[in-house]
């Protein structure tokens, strides 16, 4: 009997590079999982974090209490918004809309691809480098393994060329 493969989840190929290139991947998938949650449960853009915090276990997903309340935190307003019960889940057209933003005042080279394309699936699991691996794996995917010049993908991601060839590797 094989290996089981992970669970998988929707998003933009290019909103989750912006993440990357932006230094918010990891609140960008808790940002995801909660979309996913919302999908799955009333659809009503809140999430209970009791329920929340139970999915982030399932996809393997482990991150330290005290981890995980400065990612809630330093998401807030931009992914969502909470209460003390509830995470408030911001809509993909709020998070484009703050992503570009954030990279017109910090880094105008993540902008030459627009977020908004079809959505693909991938797994939320493992690491933050396994996370963003998946992402830059997806993204070539999606656009059918360009030929594009390692700094080009510098800097549409903002990683150096030494990540990019181990993400290569790994994924």
């Amino acid at each position: 009997m094989g290996k089981k493969r992970p669970p998988t989840l929707q998003l933009d190929p290019e909103l989750a590079r912006l993440s990357i290139g932006l230094k918010l991947a990891s609140q960008f998938r808790l940002w995801v999982v909660s979309r996913h949650l919302n999908r799955d449960e009333t659809g009503s853009g809140k999430v209970a974090k009791k329920e929340f915090f139970a999915a982030l276990r399932n996809f393997g997903i482990k991150y330290s209490r005290q981890h995980r309340r400065r990612l809630l935190n330093s998401g807030e307003r931009l992914f969502w918004n909470e209460d003390k019960n509830y995470l408030y889940i911001r809509s993909s057209q709020h998070v484009a809309r703050e992503l570009t933003q954030l990279a017109i005042d910090n880094n105008p080279a993540l902008l030459s691809n627009r977020a908004g394309v079809i959505e693909v699936y991938i797994s939320p699991a493992g690491s933050l480098e396994q996370w963003e691996a998946n992402i830059y794996a997806s993204w070539l995917d999606h656009r059918e393994n360009p030929t594009i010049a390692r700094e080009t993908l510098e800097g549409l991601f903002g990683r150096t060329p030494e990540t990019l060839r181990r993400w290569e590797q790994d994924r």
